[in-house]
């Protein structure tokens, strides 16, 4: 159907949308019979309309695209024009969105040329590059494998800027003060950049690591600066990146360096940090704001595309932030990079007509998925490993995701020991690829991942990982091109040199996964086999069905009714329930639904548990809090690209593995026999839950008790600290789960 625009739109509003769901429908008309057109997603910046109300209805503009909503899942938060969190000085940042960049071995272009196009060609808003300068007294280049991309000194800066100049883009510098060498040679640098006449700015990155970081005094930051200060001109500006977690703030001395220092970079990485992008702002002003310098917050590229879009608004809108940089080219996909193509907008006023100031750069309406997805475990035949010594280098244990891992001590600068991952690569294109780090043997800074076959590069491209400060999760290595009909396209080798003797390191496991664009389409012409539909070399899935009824003597899980007879949900979503350990009771608000069979208490002990729909398997394993646990990440819904995944906990057996690509239908286990983390009262059952967020790929053992006020009673709380909590975890489950009963019924497949 076309967009039904109204005849008369009338003053719009601008806001931040607070959503009471995990998305709101934008659709062509004012009603539940016109067709999706796309989200609006929670915290992001909106332009409404309120003199098109239509009964329920309301029409607004967000990111290039127009629509109708249903009042009743949204509120509209007024942004204010004068937000009190900034002083007013002004910066070579206001008005900008820039981009880090670290160094060529963690990229795949060749040429400073192919950086600064690729750049330009997916974000046509960034408009100042960040390039990394030096390292305590070495030039960046000394530790750059990738010659042609290195800086090795003025030369090269002058080589980089004339690019940018190209490409419309200023340059800026940044480095890493260490103290660990020579104070003099560290400025003698630090000058050299600042007087580099195409060098808008030098930001020093400042961290609590004295090992990789700043080493030195308080003495020696005053030491230091006094020197650069006296070397350059007076009205340079010099920024400060720090942790913007308030434990981190005395570590970096901050009162010995603000004499020197003209505005602040906080890196607000809250995927990294385990929260939202609303909360590490808020606590980024919270450490910060008192310092009295502009604050500039660097945001996270590697998140989901939702989540990048939130943030930038909520820097801008709500917080006022002047400009905002993204950390770091090379992490992020060709999706993800048109995700930041957002402007910086004007804070707060009305408007009858969307423009650049009000309604940002237009990104694309699409998500980030995946075709190919190539999983590589220790335990699978396209792993090898092998020593130059003739010994058994390797020691090897099973990690909390189920496949073993292999460790070794590391060498200063001969091997000893090697691995390496070698996938197939059948269709050519874009893929991440991620490695697992798991916690215990990761000592090394310095572990260096070799990719071979990346297209455009005549050798592999090397990427160094901190494995000491990255464990528990998934690194990106990076983005990376590859050609199916390049022998060894995509293999990655690792050996035991890091430049340091005795420091252990870990070869787990690699996964390729390629990026591809899923956009919503009508569904025309497509024919479903088991549950998946491929379209374009996308993987789609058809619909959903309930994980429980087996036909035969426990309901249908296919028919009419979403749990099907015989089943009941024994604690639905979100509802509040009680559990007990030995410190005492606990509330807690459920994610999803607790689904039972039968009359008594074990009927349903060793009944089958399907996959819902079409998808990949992304942990089974035993948890402490879930007994055995199955997360599956679905292909996106094929009538509007949204993707989603669902947890099966409590299982009494595991049909499938990591990795796996599942069917709708699919069995993949049994029910009952490990309940996980539970009271005396537990009886068998599935705890089953959906999520859109990308919660449970990688937090798949994500409990409700341990995420919101863990150890606080209920017996401590009085009943208005205990309604406020409980009304804001119930907002934020709505937010980050589904109902899967509603899910499950609008999303079922044809027929």
């Amino acid at each position: 159907m076309p967009l039904v625009v109204p005849t008369e739109l009338g003053n719009g509003k601008v806001a931040l949308a607070r959503t009471k769901a995990a998305w709101v429908n934008l659709r062509s008309g004012p009603g539940e019979d016109f067709e999706d057109i796309g989200d609006v997603r929670d915290n992001t910046r909106v332009q409404y309309y309120p003199r098109t109300q239509q009964g329920d209805w309301l029409y607004l503009e967000q990111y290039g695209r127009a629509g109708w909503v249903h009042d009743d899942f949204l509120e509209f938060e007024a942004i204010n024009a004068n937000p009190p969190t900034k002083p007013s000085v002004t910066t070579p940042y206001d008005g900008h969105a820039s981009i880090w960049y670290w160094e060529g071995d963690s990229v795949q272009e060749s040429t400073k040329e192919e950086v600064i196009r690729n750049i330009k060609s997916l974000a046509p808003a960034v408009s100042q590059f960040w390039l990394k300068t030096s390292n305590g007294h070495l030039w960046q280049g000394r530790s750059d494998n990738k010659r042609e991309l290195a800086v090795d000194g003025y030369n090269n800066i002058t080589e980089w800027g004339e690019v940018c100049k190209k490409y419309g883009m200023e340059l800026h510098a940044w480095c890493v003060p260490r103290a660990t060498t020579s104070i003099a040679l560290e400025a003698d640098l630090m000058i050299q950049t600042a007087n580099h006449p195409m060098v808008k700015s030098l930001n020093v990155d400042v961290e609590p690591d004295t090992k990789w970081y700043w080493a030195g005094t308080a003495e020696q930051v005053r030491e230091l600066m006094l020197l650069v200060r006296r070397g350059v001109p007076s009205k340079f500006h010099i920024g400060m990146t720090v942790d913007p977690r308030p434990w981190h703030y005395k570590s970096i001395f901050p009162d010995a360096w603000r004499p020197f220092i003209n505005s602040i970079h906080p890196m607000v990485y809250w995927a990294t940090f385990g929260t939202t992008p609303d909360e590490a702002l808020q606590q980024m002003y919270d450490t910060w704001l008192g310092y009295g310098l502009p604050i500039i917050p660097i945001l996270q590229l590697l998140a989901p595309t939702n989540e990048i879009q939130a943030a930038h608004s909520l820097a801008t809108s709500k917080y006022g932030a002047p400009g905002i940089s993204w950390w770091r080219y090379g992490v992020g996909s060709s999706v993800e990079m048109r995700a930041i193509n957002l402007a910086i907008p004007r804070v707060g006023g009305n408007a009858t007509t969307p423009s650049p100031s009000t309604n940002p750069t237009t990104v694309p309406n699409e998500t980030l998925s995946y075709g190919d997805e190539i999983l590589i475990t220790p335990a699978s035949p396209a792993f090898a490993k092998g020593t130059y010594t003739g010994k058994d280098e390797f020691k090897a244990y099973v990690q909390r995701m189920g496949w073993p891992v292999y460790y070794t001590n590391s060498s200063s600068s001969r091997s000893k020991a090697w691995g390496m991952w070698s996938p197939k690569i059948i269709t050519s294109g874009e893929y991440i690829v991620d490695v697992y780090i798991h916690k215990p043997y990761a000592k090394t800074a310095n572990a260096r991942y070799k990719v071979h076959g990346v297209r455009g590069q005549n050798s592999e491209v090397l990427v160094s990982v901190n494995q000491a400060k990255n464990v528990n999760n998934w690194y990106r290595l990076g983005v990376f091109t590859f050609d199916a009909n390049v022998p060894n396209s995509g293999r990655v080798f690792l050996n035991d040199v890091t430049g340091t003797d005795d420091e252990t390191l870990t070869f787990d496991a690699v996964r390729w996964r390629r990026v591809v664009t899923v956009r919503p389409t009508p569904t025309t012409n497509v024919v479903s086999s088991t549950g998946t539909i491929t379209r374009d070399g996308v993987l789609y899935a058809d619909g959903f069905d309930c994980p429980v009824g087996n036909r035969t003597n426990s309901g249908d899980r296919t028919g009419s009714l979403v749990w099907p007879s015989g089943w009941k949900d024994a604690s639905p979503y979100p509802k509040p329930y009680l559990w007990s350990s030995s410190l005492g009771r606990y509330t807690s608000v459920h994610t999803g639904a607790d689904l039972n069979w039968g009359r008594g208490p074990s009927d349903d002990e060793g009944q089958e548990v399907y996959s819902i729909a079409s998808g990949t398997v992304v942990f089974a394993n035993e948890r402490p809090e879930w007994g055995n646990l199955i997360v599956i990440v679905h292909d996106p819904y094929v009538k509007d690209g949204r993707k989603v995944a669902s947890r099966y906990a409590h299982l009494k057996s595991m049909k499938v593995s990591v990795g796996m690509r599942v069917s709708r239908g699919q069995l993949i286990g049994e029910l009952g026999g490990t309940r996980g983390r539970a009271d005396a009262t537990w009886i068998p059952h599935l705890h089953f839950d959906i999520t859109p967020a990308e919660t449970l790929e990688t937090k798949f053992e994500d409990w409700p008790a341990k995420r919101y006020k863990n150890g606080l009673t209920v017996s401590r709380m009085s009943d208005a600290e205990y309604q406020t909590w409980l009304a804001n975890v119930q907002a934020e489950i709505r937010n980050t789960y589904l109902d899967p009963k509603s899910f499950i019924q609008e999303h079922r497949p044809n027929r």
